[in-house]
């Protein structure tokens, strides 16, 4: 129920929806008669950072700056890009974004924020 009343809010465009969104995920398979001009990454990740930069989501990826610090990269990017060959003359996508603990966290279990 949280889930659907954070949708709500988000639908309204001013606050992000209220859910850690963590890493984009992208992958995809090409089959072996589609062409691209082969920046098929650059083109993806242009793609990430178009969706958390022009949509109401929350950034939460977090890049290191030294041992001990990091920042959040304030896009979400760097997404994981998996792209595979494959059969036939289509490009099939699938696009998820996988929440995952803090790396400090100590627990195997991860409670919902509330934001």
């Amino acid at each position: 129920m949280d889930l659907l009343k954070n949708a709500g809010i988000a639908s309204g465009g001013v606050l992000p929806m209220c859910q850690d969104t963590g890493t984009a995920i992208v992958m995809g398979k090409r089959g072996q008669y589609v062409l691209t001009d082969g920046k098929d990454e650059e083109h993806l990740a242009r793609g990430v950072y178009d969706a958390y930069t022009r949509l109401n989501l929350r950034y939460s990826q977090m890049a290191p700056l030294t041992m001990w610090e990091e920042k959040n990269t304030g896009n979400n990017l760097p997404a994981q890009i998996e792209l595979y060959a494959a059969q036939g003359e289509a490009y099939k996508f699938l696009f998820m974004a996988r929440a995952a603990a803090a790396p400090t966290s100590r627990s195997s279990t991860r409670r919902p924020r509330r934001c």
